[in-house]
Protein backbone atom coordinates (compact mmCIF):
# COMPACT_ATOMS: atom_id res chain seq x y z
CA UNK A 1 0.00 0.00 0.00
CA UNK A 2 2.48 2.41 0.98
CA UNK A 3 4.70 2.20 -2.33
CA UNK A 4 1.47 2.47 -4.47
CA UNK A 5 0.35 5.51 -2.37
CA UNK A 6 3.81 6.96 -3.39
CA UNK A 7 3.32 6.32 -6.84
CA UNK A 8 -0.26 7.85 -6.45
CA UNK A 9 0.79 11.12 -4.72
CA UNK A 10 4.17 11.68 -6.99
CA UNK A 11 1.61 11.31 -10.23
CA UNK A 12 -0.56 14.17 -8.15
CA UNK A 13 2.55 16.31 -7.91
CA UNK A 14 2.99 15.95 -11.80
CA UNK A 15 -1.01 16.90 -12.61
CA UNK A 16 -1.03 19.70 -10.17
CA UNK A 17 -1.06 23.09 -11.37
CA UNK A 18 0.34 23.84 -8.82
CA UNK A 19 10.86 25.52 5.48
CA UNK A 20 12.56 25.19 5.84
CA UNK A 21 29.06 16.72 14.21
CA UNK A 22 27.32 18.87 17.27
CA UNK A 23 24.17 20.71 18.02
CA UNK A 24 23.04 23.93 19.55
CA UNK A 25 20.11 24.18 21.33
CA UNK A 26 17.18 27.09 20.67
CA UNK A 27 18.85 30.81 19.40
CA UNK A 28 16.58 33.66 20.62
CA UNK A 29 14.67 35.81 17.86
CA UNK A 30 17.20 39.25 17.03
CA UNK A 31 15.55 40.55 13.85
CA UNK A 32 11.46 39.87 14.32
CA UNK A 33 9.49 43.16 15.49
CA UNK A 34 9.53 42.83 19.69
CA UNK A 35 6.20 42.10 20.79
CA UNK A 36 4.95 40.75 23.80
CA UNK A 37 1.60 39.36 24.10
CA UNK A 38 -0.97 40.37 26.52
CA UNK A 39 -0.81 38.61 30.12
CA UNK A 40 -3.11 35.82 29.61
CA UNK A 41 -3.12 32.35 31.55
CA UNK A 42 0.00 30.49 30.35
CA UNK A 43 0.02 27.92 27.57
CA UNK A 44 -1.76 24.96 27.73
CA UNK A 45 -0.23 21.49 26.99
CA UNK A 46 -3.17 19.67 28.02
CA UNK A 47 -5.85 18.81 25.42
CA UNK A 48 -8.66 20.68 26.34
CA UNK A 49 -11.16 19.97 28.90
CA UNK A 50 -14.65 18.89 26.56
CA UNK A 51 -16.78 16.27 26.13
CA UNK A 52 -17.94 14.61 22.65
CA UNK A 53 -21.44 16.29 21.93
CA UNK A 54 -22.64 12.83 21.41
CA UNK A 55 -21.66 9.96 23.96
CA UNK A 56 -19.88 6.89 21.78
CA UNK A 57 -21.08 3.81 23.67
CA UNK A 58 -19.49 0.83 22.18
CA UNK A 59 -19.88 -1.35 21.03
CA UNK A 60 -19.57 0.73 17.75
CA UNK A 61 -22.03 -0.35 14.71
CA UNK A 62 -20.11 -0.97 11.56
CA UNK A 63 -21.82 0.70 8.58
CA UNK A 64 -18.74 -0.32 6.29
CA UNK A 65 -15.45 -1.63 6.13
CA UNK A 66 -14.00 0.01 2.89
CA UNK A 67 -11.75 2.46 2.79
CA UNK A 68 -12.46 4.50 -0.28
CA UNK A 69 -10.56 6.68 -2.49
CA UNK A 70 -10.82 8.98 -5.09
CA UNK A 71 -9.09 11.09 -7.26
CA UNK A 72 -11.20 14.46 -7.57
CA UNK A 73 -10.26 16.93 -10.77
CA UNK A 74 -9.24 20.39 -8.60
CA UNK A 75 -9.64 23.15 -10.48
CA UNK A 76 -5.91 23.67 -9.67
CA UNK A 77 -5.11 19.78 -10.09
CA UNK A 78 -5.80 16.64 -9.00
CA UNK A 79 -5.77 15.47 -5.54
CA UNK A 80 -6.63 12.44 -3.20
CA UNK A 81 -9.44 12.07 -0.56
CA UNK A 82 -9.53 9.13 1.27
CA UNK A 83 -12.84 8.25 3.70
CA UNK A 84 -12.38 5.69 6.07
CA UNK A 85 -15.39 3.55 7.50
CA UNK A 86 -18.11 5.35 9.36
CA UNK A 87 -18.38 2.58 12.09
CA UNK A 88 -19.59 5.28 14.83
CA UNK A 89 -22.32 7.78 15.04
CA UNK A 90 -19.93 10.61 16.14
CA UNK A 91 -21.10 14.31 16.67
CA UNK A 92 -18.48 17.51 17.42
CA UNK A 93 -16.34 17.79 19.90
CA UNK A 94 -18.50 20.41 21.30
CA UNK A 95 -21.94 22.15 20.27
CA UNK A 96 -21.28 25.53 17.92
CA UNK A 97 -17.54 24.56 18.20
CA UNK A 98 -15.11 23.61 15.48
CA UNK A 99 -11.80 22.32 17.08
CA UNK A 100 -9.03 22.59 15.02
CA UNK A 101 -5.28 21.29 15.23
CA UNK A 102 -2.55 22.57 13.87
CA UNK A 103 1.28 22.60 13.45
CA UNK A 104 2.10 25.55 12.80
CA UNK A 105 2.97 28.27 16.36
CA UNK A 106 0.59 30.42 17.35
CA UNK A 107 1.78 34.09 17.18
CA UNK A 108 0.23 37.62 16.74
CA UNK A 109 -2.56 38.08 14.60
CA UNK A 110 -1.15 40.50 11.96
CA UNK A 111 -1.43 38.56 8.63
CA UNK A 112 1.75 39.89 6.83
CA UNK A 113 3.84 38.83 9.51
CA UNK A 114 3.25 35.25 10.55
CA UNK A 115 3.03 31.39 9.40
CA UNK A 116 0.03 29.59 7.71
CA UNK A 117 -3.27 29.01 9.57
CA UNK A 118 -6.82 29.12 8.36
CA UNK A 119 -7.11 32.19 11.15
CA UNK A 120 -5.95 34.68 8.95
CA UNK A 121 -8.59 33.95 6.32
CA UNK A 122 -11.65 33.87 8.98
CA UNK A 123 -10.59 36.82 10.63
CA UNK A 124 -9.40 39.07 7.21
CA UNK A 125 -10.85 39.88 3.57
CA UNK A 126 -8.61 39.50 1.12
CA UNK A 127 -8.09 42.22 -1.61
CA UNK A 128 -8.51 39.40 -4.43
CA UNK A 129 -9.07 35.57 -4.48
CA UNK A 130 -8.83 32.64 -6.59
CA UNK A 131 -12.51 31.38 -7.12
CA UNK A 132 -11.93 27.68 -6.12
CA UNK A 133 -14.55 26.46 -8.56
CA UNK A 134 -13.37 28.39 -12.11
CA UNK A 135 -9.85 29.10 -11.48
CA UNK A 136 -10.47 33.05 -11.90
CA UNK A 137 -9.25 35.66 -10.17
CA UNK A 138 -12.33 37.67 -8.21
CA UNK A 139 -12.61 40.73 -6.30
CA UNK A 140 -13.31 40.29 -2.21
CA UNK A 141 -12.52 43.67 -1.01
CA UNK A 142 -12.22 44.71 -4.46
CA UNK A 143 -15.76 45.29 -6.38
CA UNK A 144 -13.85 46.39 -9.64
CA UNK A 145 -10.09 46.38 -10.51
CA UNK A 146 -8.21 46.69 -13.92
CA UNK A 147 -4.81 46.80 -15.63
CA UNK A 148 -3.61 49.48 -17.56
CA UNK A 149 -2.73 47.92 -21.41
CA UNK A 150 0.96 48.66 -20.65
CA UNK A 151 0.70 46.77 -16.92
CA UNK A 152 2.07 50.09 -15.34
CA UNK A 153 -0.85 50.77 -13.16
CA UNK A 154 -3.95 49.44 -11.52
CA UNK A 155 -6.98 51.35 -10.90
CA UNK A 156 -9.71 50.08 -8.50
CA UNK A 157 -12.88 50.67 -6.89
CA UNK A 158 -13.58 48.99 -3.10
CA UNK A 159 -16.85 47.61 -2.38
CA UNK A 160 -18.62 50.47 -0.32
CA UNK A 161 -19.94 48.67 2.49
CA UNK A 162 -17.08 47.08 4.57
CA UNK A 163 -17.03 47.64 8.07
CA UNK A 164 -14.28 46.22 10.49
CA UNK A 165 -14.98 44.51 13.84
CA UNK A 166 -14.33 47.72 15.81
CA UNK A 167 -17.17 49.49 13.77
CA UNK A 168 -14.75 51.18 11.47
CA UNK A 169 -16.05 51.90 7.56
CA UNK A 170 -13.39 50.55 5.41
CA UNK A 171 -11.83 53.30 2.83
CA UNK A 172 -9.46 53.26 0.05
CA UNK A 173 -6.76 55.11 2.64
CA UNK A 174 -7.18 51.22 4.35
CA UNK A 175 -6.38 49.57 1.04
CA UNK A 176 -3.31 52.10 0.72
CA UNK A 177 -2.64 51.41 4.21
CA UNK A 178 -2.50 47.57 3.71
CA UNK A 179 -0.23 48.28 0.78
CA UNK A 180 2.41 50.35 2.34
CA UNK A 181 2.70 48.27 5.55
CA UNK A 182 3.72 45.28 2.83
CA UNK A 183 7.12 46.64 2.21
CA UNK A 184 7.88 47.23 5.71
CA UNK A 185 10.08 44.14 6.76
CA UNK A 186 9.98 45.18 10.47
CA UNK A 187 6.22 44.57 10.63
CA UNK A 188 5.74 42.54 7.37
CA UNK A 189 8.06 39.55 6.82
CA UNK A 190 6.14 37.53 5.08
CA UNK A 191 5.14 39.46 2.16
CA UNK A 192 6.27 39.15 -1.02
CA UNK A 193 8.44 41.91 -1.66
CA UNK A 194 8.74 41.50 -5.02
CA UNK A 195 4.66 42.07 -5.64
CA UNK A 196 4.80 45.03 -2.71
CA UNK A 197 8.15 46.50 -3.21
CA UNK A 198 7.19 47.12 -6.80
CA UNK A 199 4.26 49.77 -5.71
CA UNK A 200 5.50 53.69 -6.40
CA UNK A 201 3.68 54.96 -3.42
CA UNK A 202 5.02 58.48 -4.55
CA UNK A 203 3.01 58.34 -7.12
CA UNK A 204 -0.08 56.04 -6.51
CA UNK A 205 -3.42 57.69 -4.86
CA UNK A 206 -6.42 57.83 -3.39
CA UNK A 207 -8.74 58.93 -6.36
CA UNK A 208 -12.32 58.54 -4.38
CA UNK A 209 -13.37 57.58 -0.94
CA UNK A 210 -13.55 53.91 -2.40
CA UNK A 211 -11.33 53.63 -5.06
CA UNK A 212 -7.54 54.23 -5.67
CA UNK A 213 -4.99 53.67 -8.65
CA UNK A 214 -1.58 51.65 -7.78
CA UNK A 215 1.24 52.77 -10.05
CA UNK A 216 4.13 50.03 -10.21
CA UNK A 217 7.71 51.03 -10.47
CA UNK A 218 8.10 48.27 -12.84
CA UNK A 219 5.08 47.37 -15.25
CA UNK A 220 4.84 43.84 -14.89
CA UNK A 221 2.28 41.07 -15.09
CA UNK A 222 2.75 39.49 -12.12
CA UNK A 223 1.36 42.39 -9.87
CA UNK A 224 -2.55 41.35 -9.77
CA UNK A 225 -2.15 37.62 -8.77
CA UNK A 226 0.37 39.09 -6.14
CA UNK A 227 -2.87 40.17 -4.26
CA UNK A 228 -4.22 37.50 -3.55
CA UNK A 229 -1.73 37.40 -0.59
CA UNK A 230 -2.92 40.95 0.63
CA UNK A 231 -5.27 41.18 3.51
CA UNK A 232 -7.34 44.39 4.44
CA UNK A 233 -5.91 46.03 7.63
CA UNK A 234 -7.89 48.84 9.42
CA UNK A 235 -5.64 51.81 9.52
CA UNK A 236 -7.18 53.83 12.35
CA UNK A 237 -7.01 50.90 14.44
CA UNK A 238 -3.93 49.65 14.41
CA UNK A 239 -2.39 53.92 14.50
CA UNK A 240 -4.09 54.13 17.72
CA UNK A 241 -3.30 50.61 19.54
CA UNK A 242 0.45 50.55 18.10
CA UNK A 243 2.58 47.58 17.05
CA UNK A 244 3.05 46.37 20.15
CA UNK A 245 -0.78 45.79 20.79
CA UNK A 246 -2.92 45.92 17.88
CA UNK A 247 -2.32 41.84 16.90
CA UNK A 248 -3.07 39.90 20.03
CA UNK A 249 -6.40 39.55 22.08
CA UNK A 250 -7.65 42.80 20.40
CA UNK A 251 -6.80 42.49 17.06
CA UNK A 252 -9.18 43.62 14.22
CA UNK A 253 -10.02 42.52 10.69
CA UNK A 254 -13.16 42.80 8.60
CA UNK A 255 -13.44 39.12 7.99
CA UNK A 256 -16.42 36.18 8.71
CA UNK A 257 -15.17 35.92 12.22
CA UNK A 258 -13.76 38.21 14.86
CA UNK A 259 -10.64 37.52 17.86
CA UNK A 260 -11.75 36.49 20.89
CA UNK A 261 -8.54 36.08 22.22
CA UNK A 262 -5.05 35.20 21.31
CA UNK A 263 -2.61 32.94 23.20
CA UNK A 264 0.63 33.07 22.14
CA UNK A 265 2.40 29.44 21.68
CA UNK A 266 -1.56 27.77 22.26
CA UNK A 267 -4.37 28.95 20.46
CA UNK A 268 -6.48 31.13 18.26
CA UNK A 269 -9.77 31.54 19.26
CA UNK A 270 -12.46 33.25 17.67
CA UNK A 271 -16.06 33.85 17.15
CA UNK A 272 -18.90 34.68 14.65
CA UNK A 273 -19.43 38.08 13.58
CA UNK A 274 -22.73 38.82 13.48
CA UNK A 275 -21.95 42.33 11.29
CA UNK A 276 -19.91 40.72 9.01
CA UNK A 277 -20.59 42.88 5.76
CA UNK A 278 -21.11 39.90 3.27
CA UNK A 279 -23.97 38.69 5.43
CA UNK A 280 -24.14 35.48 7.60
CA UNK A 281 -23.57 32.29 4.81
CA UNK A 282 -19.31 32.32 5.58
CA UNK A 283 -19.68 32.06 9.65
CA UNK A 284 -21.64 28.83 10.33
CA UNK A 285 -19.93 27.95 13.32
CA UNK A 286 -20.28 29.64 16.82
CA UNK A 287 -16.74 29.81 17.50
CA UNK A 288 -13.15 28.15 15.80
CA UNK A 289 -10.65 27.10 17.73
CA UNK A 290 -7.20 26.75 16.68
CA UNK A 291 -5.06 25.16 18.75
CA UNK A 292 -0.96 24.64 18.39
CA UNK A 293 1.08 21.38 18.94
CA UNK A 294 4.81 21.11 18.79
CA UNK A 295 4.22 17.67 18.86
CA UNK A 296 2.17 15.83 15.58
CA UNK A 297 1.70 12.69 17.71
CA UNK A 298 -0.08 14.64 20.47
CA UNK A 299 -2.12 16.06 18.16
CA UNK A 300 -3.16 13.14 16.85
CA UNK A 301 -3.72 11.75 19.68
CA UNK A 302 -6.07 14.53 20.64
CA UNK A 303 -7.45 13.68 17.18
CA UNK A 304 -8.06 10.00 17.66
CA UNK A 305 -9.60 10.79 21.19
CA UNK A 306 -11.99 12.97 20.17
CA UNK A 307 -10.57 16.17 21.50
CA UNK A 308 -10.58 17.73 17.91
CA UNK A 309 -12.85 17.70 14.63
CA UNK A 310 -10.21 18.45 12.29
CA UNK A 311 -6.85 18.24 12.32
CA UNK A 312 -4.26 19.95 9.58
CA UNK A 313 -0.94 18.68 8.72
CA UNK A 314 0.14 15.34 10.41
CA UNK A 315 3.26 12.63 9.74
CA UNK A 316 3.33 10.03 6.90
CA UNK A 317 3.04 7.46 9.57
CA UNK A 318 -0.40 8.55 11.03
CA UNK A 319 -1.35 9.44 6.95
CA UNK A 320 -0.66 5.42 6.69
CA UNK A 321 -3.09 4.23 9.55
CA UNK A 322 -6.20 6.26 8.14
CA UNK A 323 -5.68 4.88 4.42
CA UNK A 324 -5.26 1.41 5.71
CA UNK A 325 -8.55 2.14 7.62
CA UNK A 326 -7.24 2.18 11.34
CA UNK A 327 -9.28 5.55 12.05
CA UNK A 328 -12.90 5.78 11.39
CA UNK A 329 -15.41 8.17 10.89
CA UNK A 330 -12.36 10.33 8.94
CA UNK A 331 -11.75 12.12 5.58
CA UNK A 332 -8.27 12.71 4.58
CA UNK A 333 -7.60 14.91 1.43
CA UNK A 334 -3.85 15.08 0.07
CA UNK A 335 -3.22 18.28 -2.04
CA UNK A 336 -0.12 19.83 -3.27
CA UNK A 337 1.56 22.92 -1.62
CA UNK A 338 2.60 24.17 -4.54
CA UNK A 339 5.71 24.66 -2.89
CA UNK A 340 10.07 23.12 -3.28
CA UNK A 341 11.91 22.44 -0.60
CA UNK A 342 15.98 23.08 -1.96
CA UNK A 343 19.01 23.25 -0.69
CA UNK A 344 20.66 26.82 -0.94
CA UNK A 345 24.04 28.01 -0.48
CA UNK A 346 25.61 30.72 1.91
CA UNK A 347 27.56 33.31 -0.23
CA UNK A 348 26.98 35.97 1.58
CA UNK A 349 28.49 35.26 5.25
CA UNK A 350 29.09 31.73 5.05
CA UNK A 351 31.92 29.39 3.85
CA UNK A 352 34.00 31.49 1.26
CA UNK A 353 34.94 28.08 -0.24
CA UNK A 354 31.13 28.39 -1.54
CA UNK A 355 31.73 30.48 -3.76
CA UNK A 356 34.19 28.10 -5.74
CA UNK A 357 31.14 26.63 -8.23
CA UNK A 358 33.40 23.05 -7.88
CA UNK A 359 32.26 22.98 -4.05
CA UNK A 360 28.49 23.86 -5.07
CA UNK A 361 29.15 21.11 -7.79
CA UNK A 362 30.29 18.58 -5.59
CA UNK A 363 27.76 19.12 -3.09
CA UNK A 364 24.79 19.28 -5.90
CA UNK A 365 26.53 16.08 -7.40
CA UNK A 366 26.31 14.22 -3.90
CA UNK A 367 22.61 14.40 -3.71
CA UNK A 368 19.81 11.95 -4.11
CA UNK A 369 16.83 13.28 -3.99
CA UNK A 370 14.79 10.31 -3.76
CA UNK A 371 16.06 9.28 -0.85
CA UNK A 372 16.00 11.82 0.92
CA UNK A 373 12.23 12.18 0.08
CA UNK A 374 12.18 9.04 1.37
CA UNK A 375 13.58 9.15 4.30
CA UNK A 376 11.79 12.54 5.31
CA UNK A 377 8.69 13.02 3.14
CA UNK A 378 7.37 9.78 2.66
CA UNK A 379 3.82 9.94 2.06
CA UNK A 380 3.74 13.74 2.12
CA UNK A 381 6.16 14.52 -0.78
CA UNK A 382 8.09 13.69 -4.19
CA UNK A 383 11.38 14.02 -5.75
CA UNK A 384 11.80 17.70 -7.23
CA UNK A 385 12.52 18.30 -10.71
CA UNK A 386 13.16 22.20 -10.57
CA UNK A 387 13.14 24.84 -8.09
CA UNK A 388 9.40 25.88 -9.42
CA UNK A 389 6.63 23.22 -8.37
CA UNK A 390 6.37 21.18 -12.10
CA UNK A 391 2.81 22.30 -12.33
CA UNK A 392 3.32 25.66 -13.20
CA UNK A 393 4.14 26.71 -16.54
CA UNK A 394 6.87 28.52 -15.81
CA UNK A 395 8.97 25.52 -14.46
CA UNK A 396 12.00 24.57 -15.92
CA UNK A 397 13.84 20.36 -15.14
CA UNK A 398 17.24 21.36 -13.27
CA UNK A 399 17.29 18.32 -10.68
CA UNK A 400 21.28 17.16 -10.60
CA UNK A 401 21.75 13.35 -10.80
CA UNK A 402 23.87 11.71 -8.21
CA UNK A 403 26.77 10.93 -8.84
CA UNK A 404 29.58 10.12 -5.96
CA UNK A 405 32.80 10.04 -8.08
CA UNK A 406 32.12 13.04 -9.97
CA UNK A 407 31.05 14.71 -6.81
CA UNK A 408 34.33 13.20 -5.41
CA UNK A 409 36.40 14.64 -8.22
CA UNK A 410 34.94 18.44 -7.90
CA UNK A 411 35.97 18.59 -4.81
CA UNK A 412 39.47 17.77 -5.42
CA UNK A 413 39.05 20.04 -8.09
CA UNK A 414 37.86 22.70 -5.87
CA UNK A 415 41.71 21.71 -3.99
CA UNK A 416 40.19 19.94 -1.12
CA UNK A 417 41.28 16.85 0.00
CA UNK A 418 38.24 14.62 1.98
CA UNK A 419 37.70 15.49 5.56
CA UNK A 420 39.64 19.04 4.88
CA UNK A 421 36.17 20.87 4.37
CA UNK A 422 33.89 21.60 6.78
CA UNK A 423 30.19 22.78 6.06
CA UNK A 424 28.03 23.34 8.63
CA UNK A 425 24.28 22.09 7.57
CA UNK A 426 21.95 24.32 9.55
CA UNK A 427 18.38 22.84 10.05
CA UNK A 428 15.08 23.60 13.02
CA UNK A 429 13.79 20.72 14.84
CA UNK A 430 10.59 19.80 12.72
CA UNK A 431 11.09 16.03 12.17
CA UNK A 432 10.62 16.30 8.47
CA UNK A 433 13.19 18.49 7.54
CA UNK A 434 15.61 17.26 10.64
CA UNK A 435 15.89 14.18 8.74
CA UNK A 436 16.42 15.61 5.25
CA UNK A 437 19.01 17.79 7.06
CA UNK A 438 20.31 13.95 8.63
CA UNK A 439 20.02 12.45 5.29
CA UNK A 440 22.08 15.37 3.56
CA UNK A 441 24.82 15.20 6.08
CA UNK A 442 25.26 11.99 5.43
CA UNK A 443 25.68 11.89 1.96
CA UNK A 444 27.98 14.85 2.04
CA UNK A 445 30.21 12.85 4.21
CA UNK A 446 30.61 10.11 1.70
CA UNK A 447 32.02 12.43 -0.86
CA UNK A 448 34.46 13.77 1.55
CA UNK A 449 32.86 16.76 3.16
CA UNK A 450 33.35 17.15 6.74
CA UNK A 451 30.46 18.31 8.62
CA UNK A 452 28.49 20.04 11.78
CA UNK A 453 24.95 20.18 12.26
CA UNK A 454 23.48 23.71 13.90
CA UNK A 455 19.71 22.66 15.33
CA UNK A 456 17.60 25.50 16.43
CA UNK A 457 13.59 26.08 17.09
CA UNK A 458 11.78 27.39 14.10
CA UNK A 459 11.90 31.19 14.69
CA UNK A 460 15.46 31.51 15.41
CA UNK A 461 16.31 28.96 12.07
CA UNK A 462 14.28 30.93 10.70
CA UNK A 463 16.35 34.28 11.65
CA UNK A 464 19.72 32.27 11.27
CA UNK A 465 18.70 31.70 7.54
CA UNK A 466 18.14 35.52 7.43
CA UNK A 467 21.70 35.95 8.61
CA UNK A 468 20.61 37.71 11.60
CA UNK A 469 20.95 35.27 14.30
CA UNK A 470 23.95 33.94 16.41
CA UNK A 471 24.23 30.56 14.35
CA UNK A 472 25.39 30.90 10.74
CA UNK A 473 24.98 28.44 8.17
CA UNK A 474 27.22 26.77 5.22
CA UNK A 475 23.89 25.76 3.96
CA UNK A 476 20.51 25.06 4.49
CA UNK A 477 17.17 23.38 3.44
CA UNK A 478 14.66 26.35 2.51
CA UNK A 479 10.91 26.18 1.13
CA UNK A 480 10.00 28.36 -1.60
CA UNK A 481 6.03 28.23 -1.49
CA UNK A 482 4.22 29.68 -5.14
CA UNK A 483 1.26 30.60 -3.11
CA UNK A 484 -0.03 32.62 -5.75
CA UNK A 485 0.53 30.53 -8.80
CA UNK A 486 3.83 32.47 -10.17
CA UNK A 487 7.08 31.47 -10.29
CA UNK A 488 7.75 35.05 -10.25
CA UNK A 489 7.75 34.29 -6.67
CA UNK A 490 11.02 33.04 -6.82
CA UNK A 491 12.84 36.54 -7.92
CA UNK A 492 11.74 37.60 -4.01
CA UNK A 493 14.30 35.30 -2.76
CA UNK A 494 16.92 34.08 -5.31
CA UNK A 495 18.36 37.69 -5.87
CA UNK A 496 20.32 40.43 -3.39
CA UNK A 497 19.26 43.04 -5.89
CA UNK A 498 15.70 42.05 -5.15
CA UNK A 499 15.90 42.52 -1.71
CA UNK A 500 16.51 39.03 -0.90
CA UNK A 501 16.20 38.56 3.39
CA UNK A 502 17.95 35.39 3.15
CA UNK A 503 21.34 34.05 2.42
CA UNK A 504 19.33 31.75 -0.40
CA UNK A 505 20.20 34.51 -3.02
CA UNK A 506 22.82 33.92 -5.08
CA UNK A 507 25.90 36.30 -5.19
CA UNK A 508 26.16 36.76 -8.98
CA UNK A 509 25.45 39.98 -10.81
CA UNK A 510 24.01 37.43 -14.35
CA UNK A 511 21.11 36.12 -11.72
CA UNK A 512 20.44 39.91 -10.48
CA UNK A 513 20.07 40.96 -14.25
CA UNK A 514 17.48 37.49 -15.46
CA UNK A 515 15.53 38.95 -12.11
CA UNK A 516 15.35 42.64 -13.28
CA UNK A 517 14.15 41.62 -16.37
CA UNK A 518 11.55 38.86 -15.21
CA UNK A 519 9.83 41.71 -13.45
CA UNK A 520 10.18 44.33 -15.75
CA UNK A 521 8.53 41.97 -18.65
CA UNK A 522 5.18 43.03 -20.80
CA UNK A 523 3.48 39.75 -21.45
CA UNK A 524 3.49 36.81 -20.10
CA UNK A 525 5.28 35.04 -23.28
CA UNK A 526 8.32 37.23 -22.27
CA UNK A 527 8.27 36.66 -18.71
CA UNK A 528 8.36 32.37 -19.00
CA UNK A 529 10.98 33.42 -21.73
CA UNK A 530 12.97 34.97 -18.59
CA UNK A 531 12.20 32.55 -16.17
CA UNK A 532 13.37 29.86 -17.97
CA UNK A 533 16.94 31.45 -19.16
CA UNK A 534 17.08 31.95 -15.29
CA UNK A 535 16.56 28.89 -14.16
CA UNK A 536 18.98 27.31 -16.87
CA UNK A 537 21.30 29.78 -15.48
CA UNK A 538 20.67 28.86 -11.82
CA UNK A 539 21.17 24.43 -12.84
CA UNK A 540 23.88 25.18 -14.28
CA UNK A 541 26.19 26.75 -12.04
CA UNK A 542 24.99 24.82 -8.66
CA UNK A 543 22.89 27.96 -6.78
CA UNK A 544 19.97 25.65 -5.88
CA UNK A 545 19.44 22.12 -5.28
CA UNK A 546 15.97 20.76 -5.59
CA UNK A 547 15.05 17.92 -3.04
CA UNK A 548 11.03 17.55 -2.79
CA UNK A 549 7.77 19.07 -4.00
CA UNK A 550 5.90 18.45 -0.81
CA UNK A 551 2.14 17.57 -0.40
CA UNK A 552 -0.11 18.10 2.63
CA UNK A 553 -2.29 16.56 4.79
CA UNK A 554 -6.18 18.14 6.05
CA UNK A 555 -7.94 15.45 8.04
CA UNK A 556 -11.57 15.79 9.34
CA UNK A 557 -14.04 14.13 11.22
CA UNK A 558 -17.09 13.06 8.91
CA UNK A 559 -19.40 15.11 10.21
CA UNK A 560 -17.46 18.03 8.89
CA UNK A 561 -18.82 19.24 5.78
CA UNK A 562 -17.88 22.13 2.92
CA UNK A 563 -14.23 21.83 3.48
CA UNK A 564 -12.26 23.60 0.83
CA UNK A 565 -8.39 24.31 -0.32
CA UNK A 566 -7.53 27.56 -0.77
CA UNK A 567 -4.21 28.39 -2.78
CA UNK A 568 -2.26 26.32 -1.82
CA UNK A 569 -2.11 25.11 1.76
CA UNK A 570 -4.86 25.86 3.97
CA UNK A 571 -8.23 25.05 5.03
CA UNK A 572 -10.87 26.91 3.85
CA UNK A 573 -13.65 27.30 6.44
CA UNK A 574 -15.53 30.44 5.50
CA UNK A 575 -18.00 27.21 3.77
CA UNK A 576 -17.34 24.56 6.53
CA UNK A 577 -20.74 23.30 8.71
CA UNK A 578 -21.63 20.41 10.83
CA UNK A 579 -23.86 17.89 9.05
Amino acid sequence: MKKILALVLALVMVLSLAACGGTKTESPKTEEPKTEAPKTEAPKTDAPKTEPAVEVTPPPVVVDDTVKMETVNGVFGDYLVYTTPHKQDLGPVEPGVLWIGQENPVEAGNPFANGASPFYDLVYDKLLEYDLDTGELKGVVFKEWEMAPDNSYMTFTMHDNIYFHDGTHATAEDVMYTLERAIDPTISQQADRNVFGNIDFDKSEITDTYSGKIVLKVPTVTFTPGLTKAWLLCKSYIEKMGEDNAWWSNCVGSGPYKVDDIIAGDRFIVSKFDNYWKGGEKNSFDKIIIRAYSELATMYMDYETHNLDMIIGLSSSDMERIVNGEIDNTVLGIYSLLNTYSIVFNEEEGNPALKDENVRKAIALAIDPETVEAFSWEYLGAPATSVVPSGLPDSVPMAYEQNIEEAKAALAAAGYKPGELTIKIGTHSGQTVLRASESVQAMLEEVGFKTEMIIAERTAHITNMRNGGPDTYDLGITMQAFETLESANLLGTISHANGSASFSAASDEVVDDLVQQAKAATSVENKQAIMKELQEYIRDHYWYVPLVEATYAIVYRDYVDGIRVLIPRMADLRMAEFK
